[in-house]
């Protein structure tokens, strides 16, 4: 979050000194961090939680397509052999 162009700009702002700007703890106390209303923050926890469930449902259909391919593989081989 500091690192957002808003924050950088604030933290610019609000520094002091000379040749290096000095922040304190007391300055980074009092910034103000935009935040989405508590619904919206809700809506955003429940998308990102549907995704990891996809991701984590991928994964597994990677996980059985890795394990189907090495038992056609040993298929292959105990055809070619037997």
């Amino acid at each position: 979050m500091l690192a957002s162009p808003l924050i950088q700009e604030e933290l610019k702002d609000k520094s002091h000194g000379g040749t290096m700007n000095i922040l304190n703890l007391g300055l980074l106390r009092n910034l103000s961090f935009p935040m989405p209303p508590t619904s919206e923050q809700h809506r955003i926890v429940a998308k990102v939680d549907e995704l990891f469930a996809i991701c984590d449902a991928l994964k597994e259909r990677i996980n059985e397509s890795q394990v189907t391919q090495l038992n056609l593989a040993d298929a292959l081989v105990d055809g070619a052999v037997g």
